[in-house]
């Protein structure tokens, strides 16, 4: 295990009914709170009634910004940057998912920046400071309300780029198990997978000696591989809903990672993709995941039957260690298949055509122009697992 430093700031609130108390926890960091949201599923569940009357019965000031889309833009991250500085907004409260979150916390640190907020995530400048945010998640998967992390995508160039810093945690985030019930199954079935993955791309590491981390790693997966499920067949299911907020929580907030270096190689190959074809994240990462492991498991025998035993509940067969990897791939395809997320890119519409340019342009973020650290890939690795993702 490598050395390590270990800080979660966030101030997780769970429970039913929990989103009410917002206004509570906001007034201590000013008087005016700009809230940003999707489309009108708030309004319809009854949870921005709620929210404003939290706000008015703490003297709060609202400024309301709302459209956000999947895969978020930065346009609309300079809008709210506009409307922050000519609101004098103290804090800002993000009500959804991870895009919501994530445009939150790109308005946050551009609001206080003079120049491009693109500057951050193009690896110019540094986070220094942020004003406060806050979250009312209503779609666990992204674990961005435990993290410091947040991608945009760029409407010019279609980059979908990453920046991760400290400034960027939110003060509070509430998690309340009873605002996922409307939530539609596309996206169930997107943030389960972008909640797991989360956790295998730490899980899958080069470092040594982490079998504490391993053992939770390896129970944060098992519930979602199990609550997922459920949720998918009947979003009603308050209590397994709370597992996967849990699940997502864990996954995304260092708990499964410190001490070890995360290879991260899905997240960068698939991001490309999504920035160039607007697909669900959650469903590029299904269909990329298993033809990455196809890829390397080979060179990394042990950790895949690993996986297959304590993660995937493959009967091991110390004989035949392949055999025993390669079934734990094809139950990990099997779980995608029971919340009907796809298996190949033609699924997503996506071709061949662009699989260099999107393959060289993954490599070009890395200083090695290599992708990943358990297998570093190099531009014709990461074509080669496009196109037997096809």
């Amino acid at each position: 295990m490598r050395n390590y430093d270990l800080y979660i700031p966030t101030k997780v609130v769970y429970g039913q009914g929990r989103h009410k108390e917002i206004g509570h926890y906001l007034k201590d960091f000013g008087k005016t709170v700009m809230m940003v949201y999707g489309g009108g599923s708030i309004k319809r569940s009854g949870v921005y009634d709620h929210i404003m009357e939290s706000f008015k019965e703490n003297g709060l000031n609202v400024v309301e910004m709302s459209g956000v889309r999947s895969n978020p833009l930065i346009s609309m991250v300079n809008k709210g940057i506009q409307m922050v500085r000519e609101h004098h907004v103290d804090v800002l409260l993000a009500v959804g998912g991870g895009s919501v979150i994530d445009t939150c916390k790109a308005i946050a640190c551009g609001a206080l920046y003079d120049g491009d907020v693109w500057d951050f995530f193009c690896g110019k400048k540094t986070i220094e400071k942020a004003l406060p945010i806050s979250v009312v998640l209503t779609i666990p998967g992204t674990g961005s309300e435990v993290s410091g992390n947040a991608v945009l995508t760029s409407d010019e160039t279609k980059e979908k780029l990453s920046v991760i810093s400290v400034h960027l945690r939110s003060k509070v985030s509430i998690l309340d198990p009873t605002l996922c019930l409307t939530v539609p199954k596309r996206q169930i079935s997107n943030g389960i997978y972008d909640m797991l993955s989360h956790t295998m791309e730490r899980y899958f590491s080069p470092t040594k000696h982490a079998d504490v981390i391993d053992g939770i790693a390896e129970g944060v997966m098992k519930a979602i591989l199990k609550n997922g499920p459920i949720v998918y067949k009947d979003p009603s299911n308050v209590d397994a809903w709370g597992e996967l907020m849990v699940a997502s929580d864990f996954s995304h907030n260092s708990m499964t990672g410190f001490g070890k270096v995360g290879d991260w190689t899905n997240h960068n190959i698939e991001e490309v993709i999504s920035g160039y074809y607007d697909i669900p994240h959650g469903a590029g990462l299904s269909v990329l995941t298993p033809q990455w492991m196809r890829y390397i498991y080979k060179k990394h025998l042990p950790m895949f039957v690993q996986f297959a035993v304590n993660v995937m509940g493959v009967r091991g067969d110390l004989k035949n260690m392949e055999e025993t990897a390669l079934r734990g791939i094809e139950a990990l395809e099997n779980f995608s298949r029971t919340l009907d997320l796809p298996l190949h890119l033609s699924d997503l519409n996506v071709g061949d055509e662009k699989f260099a340019e999107m393959a060289n342009l993954a490599a070009s973020y890395h200083e090695n122009n290599k992708v990943g650290a358990l297998e570093p890939l190099a531009p014709e690795n990461i074509v080669e697992i496009y196109k037997n993702s096809l």
